[in-house]
């Protein structure tokens, strides 16, 4: 819940669930697998009647599908977001390769050759399918992977916020920052200021998500949208499908996101390494 774009499945997935006359219960796991595997039991033995759920980082298949959870067999599930392979689940999730690459077309079209992309580490499939991504895009356009493009940390503002200084300290800083997510990228945007950077005309940031904060920050963020309303609303309808008896095969189906481009992206500018303290506005 730190990451309010989750949030933004709920008021979709309640409102079709509120027209079934179904009640949505909702229970946070702070990212515990521990938390997870008890909340998901508990609603199993307690006669729920499924569950729609957005996997904690680290799980697994054997989480979903090894002999510790029998409760899960004939217990509606549909996930959402995050992925795990290869389990007997549906699974509605975010294109997220597609839209790194809508990310990645807009900055080269616009010049860019020297990227940074500050990530979400590997624990989740967001965050590794969206890396892949921005390597492949790299690769294609024979753009070389240093140590110094990548770095990973939390989704969190103080990541974004602290990274800064270190790319523009690097021997040939970014001219386009690449976050995996926009709460990275709204931390880039508060240190932009702090160093006296321009964000779409100094250097360009881009976001991932669109949350709706994103069209609200200063300058407004270029991002991707991930399409909450479908994705919340194709799960709440295979779940209650699930419910109704339905026995088809579990499905994995792709919802294609949309690139926004607004301010933070511009034509790149030369930057010199970051050689001083940094300037101080007033």
């Amino acid at each position: 819940m730190s990451n309010p774009f989750f949030t933004e499945f709920l008021g979709h997935m309640e409102a079709r669930f509120r027209e079934a006359d179904r009640m949505m219960l909702f229970c946070h796991a702070h990212e515990t697998p521990s938390i997870q595997a008890r909340f998901i039991r508990q609603m199993a033995e307690h006669g729920a009647a499924g569950l729609i759920l957005v996997p904690v980082a680290g799980t697994t298949r054997e989480d979903l599908d090894g002999p510790q959870v029998r409760h899960l067999r004939d217990f509606p599930l549909v996930m959402i977001s995050r992925d795990v392979a290869d389990t007997d689940f549906d699974r509605v999730i975010n294109d997220d390769e597609l839209g790194i690459r809508l990310l990645f077309d807009h900055l080269y079209a616009m010049g860019h050759r020297h990227f940074a992309w500050l990530g979400g580490g590997g624990d989740t499939s967001t965050a590794r399918d969206r890396e892949r991504s921005f390597r492949q895009q790299m690769g294609a356009a024979g753009l070389s992977v240093r140590d110094e493009t990548i770095h990973h940390g939390p989704t969190s503002l103080a990541f974004g916020d602290t990274m800064l200084e270190t790319l523009l300290a690097s021997s040939t800083p970014p001219t386009a920052i690449v976050c995996f997510s926009d709460i990275i990228a709204f931390g880039v945007l508060a240190a932009c200021y702090r160093h006296g950077l321009r964000p779409g005309v100094d250097i360009s940031v881009t976001g991932f998500d669109d949350m709706g904060a994103a069209a609200y920050s200063a300058p407004a963020l270029t991002s991707v949208r991930v399409r909450t309303d479908l994705i919340g609303q194709r799960a709440s309808e295979l779940l209650l499908a699930r419910i109704a008896g339905d026995r088809h095969p579990a499905v994995r189906e792709l919802v294609p996101p949309e690139l926004v481009v607004r301010a933070t992206t511009g034509p790149p500018q030369d930057i010199e390494p970051l050689r001083c303290a940094p300037a101080r506005l007033t």
